[in-house]
This record gives structure tokens, C-alpha cells and sequence, in this order.
């Protein structure tokens, strides 16, 4: 709905498949995003992979894959209520499958798309949250960094509350507030969901790759 495959990916794709049983592609930004936003983008996504807290990560969105990969490592962990994606290449990595870049496999992304509503924001964080602070405990003995913290975002959230006060200004800086208050929310609910409930277990790698390639 908001993102635009590049003449030809299809093809690209499937013949860079028939030779390797993991394929990535490339993200460009530059069609429906200002060019200030395509070059952050472009350089955070440099090479196809987005590099951050543990190994880089990608985007299912142009990835291709063999079935029995796919089955080797266990799916998606639908444990997750974000980042699944970024897991999916992590354990791929960590199995020690080889991914190809493809770069001639574009995909236009469409960034900055996001839902104004409080409840949609508010959800959003939540989600980030949680999923940050149970991939730290999954992956923390493999040398994953640790998000932000529960007291950070507790501060961060009374800050917000201290400037309450612009509910009585104009529209816009009382609906700007309303947002951040919904944000920082969800950012604090997140936190404490992700402390009190975790289904995600400490991931111990088998060297399914590896095994493979003997």
C-alpha cells in the first residue's frame, strides 16, 4: 500500500534464488520522500541492511528465501509485537546462513507514513517497547546492547506531564502535546509489559547453516 517494487525485481528475485537460498535486495527512498529523508534513510539503510543495537538487520519486504531455511530456523517468532523482521535476519545470521545482497532487487519505500490518531501512537510505542526490551533479554548473552531504560522512560513521561499546561494554548501545540503524552505512554507501558510478561527465551544458536554447508 505504501511502498513501490522496481521494474524487473520479480525476475531479479527469482534468478538470484535459483543460485542462493537467501537473497536480499535494496532499499531506495529518493522517489516518494523529501530529499532530506531519502539520504537519512539511504545511509541508515546502506548496503540493504539496517545496522543498530546487535547484527544487522533488514526488511522482509525485499528479502527472498528458500522454504527450508525458513523451517530450519522456526518462522517469524510471532512472540514479537514489532521488529519480527530484524529477529528473522538475526537468527538467519547467527545459524550462520549466508545472505546474498542483490542490489540490482529495488524496492521504493515510502517513509514518514504514520497514523496521527493517539490510540495508534500510543500502540506503537507500546509494541517498540515491549519488543525492544524482549529481544534484550533473547539475545543479551549473544552481545545485544540494552534499550532505553525503565527510569528513562519514566522521566521522559514526567517531563511530558510537567508541560500539561499547553492543553490551554492553541490547537496545534495542545494536539502536538497529546501526541507526545500518548507517545511517552505507551513508550512507559511498553517497559513495564516487557518486565512483567516475557515469552521470548534466551536464544541458543545450533549452527543450522553450518551443518548445511557440511
Amino acid at each position: 500500500a505504501d511502498d513501490e517494487v522496481a521494474p524487473g525485481w520479480i525476475a531479479t528475485m527469482g534468478e538470484a534464488l535459483s543460485r542462493y537460498d537467501i537473497v536480499y535486495g535494496k532499499f531506495r527512498f529518493d522517489k516518494f520522500n523529501e530529499s532530506h529523508l531519502a539520504e537519512k534513510f539511504a545511509q541508515a539503510w546502506k548496503d540493504g541492511l539496517f545496522k543498530g543495537r546487535f547484527l544487522p538487520g533488514g526488511g522482509t519486504g525485499n528479502l527472498g528465501i528458500n522454504r527450508w531455511v525458513h523451517e530450519a530456523i522456526g518462522g517469524f517468532d510471532d512472540h514479537l509485537p514489532w521488529n519480527e523482521d530484524a529477529d528473522y535476519y538475526w537468527r538467519l545470521q547467527l545459524e550462520e546462513f549466508k545472505l546474498y545482497y542483490v542490489p540490482e532487487a529495488i524496492v521504493q519505500v515510502r517513509v514518514g507514513r504514520v497514523n496521527p490518531t493517539l490510540l495508534y501512537l500510543y500502540r506503537r510505542s507500546r509494541n517498540r517497547a515491549t519488543a525492544n526490551y524482549w529481544s534484550h533479554k533473547k539475545y543479551s548473552h549473544l552481545g545485544m546492547q540494552a534499550p532505553p531504560q525503565l527510569r528513562e522512560s519514566l522521566v521522559s513521561w514526567l517531563r511530558i506531564l510537567r508541560g500539561s499546561p499547553a492543553l490551554l494554548k492553541s490547537e496545534r501545540v495542545r494536539t502536538e502535546w497529546l501526541q507526545k503524552f500518548a507517545q511517552h505512554t505507551g513508550e512507559l507501558t511498553g517497559q513495564l509489559r516487557g518486565r512483567i510478561r516475557n515469552p521470548c527465551k534466551p536464544y541458543n544458536p545450533g549452527k543450522k547453516g553450518l551443518l548445511r554447508s557440511r
